[in-house]
């Protein structure tokens, strides 16, 4: 997901919270690619690349918490 997309996916997300009721609502959109490389005997053993889109939510709706999450 291209940053652009993450910045109007976040402020979509505060604005439905909002319409539903949230008076703060804090959100986090985010992308991670992390790769792992293991040698064994100075050579290559496994090779592993793994990417991951996540989104945090923190609402207060009526004076209670929430947080969520999804990945």
């Amino acid at each position: 997901m291209k940053s652009n997309n993450r910045l109007e996916l976040a402020g979509w997300v505060v604005e439905q919270a909002r319409k539903l009721g949230a008076t703060e609502v804090a959100v986090n959109v985010a992308k991670s690619r992390d790769i792992e490389v293991n040698l064994r005997d100075r050579k290559l053993d496994t090779l592993k690349e793994s990417a991951q889109n996540s989104l945090n939510l923190d609402l207060l709706v009526d004076g209670r918490y929430s947080g969520h999450s999804t990945n």
